[in-house]
């Protein structure tokens, strides 16, 4: 009988100690916590690439002067970050010819409706 209810007359499996979850519950023995778990916001992968993104970012914005290079209906014309031209994947994060220096207004704007920059800023995910 190793591995089931010690109460008298029960077969079902031990659940807490040596009782099944109905008769745990019944004497009023805790049921074990777990430990909590943290899933990570950002992968270690991405926490290594984002300086170097960042310093492509900066250097883009450099270039440019800081003007923004979508232009779209919103604009603030000052760039304040970088815009993925094809939809940021784990293979073209960190890819310089994919990143463009675009005003957050734009950068919104643009994933809201891609139609407004005439395809010349969006390229299709499927394209190599």
């Amino acid at each position: 009988m190793n591995g089931c209810c010690q109460w008298p007359g029960c077969n079902l499996v031990i659940d807490r100690y040596q009782h099944c979850f109905r008769h745990a519950d019944l004497l009023g023995i805790p049921k074990p916590v777990k430990e909590a778990y943290r899933i990570p916001q950002r992968s270690a992968k991405r926490i290594k690439e984002q300086p170097v993104y960042r310093r492509i970012v900066a250097q883009k914005i450099e270039n440019v002067e800081g003007v923004c290079q979508l232009q779209g209906p919103t604009c603030s014309y000052w760039a304040e970050g970088g815009d993925h031209s094809q939809n940021r994947s784990p293979a073209n994060y960190i890819d310089p010819e994919n990143i463009e220096p675009a005003c957050n207004n734009c950068n919104c704007l643009k994933v809201i409706s891609p139609e407004l920059f005439e395809d010349k800023h969006v390229v299709s995910r499927f394209k190599k």
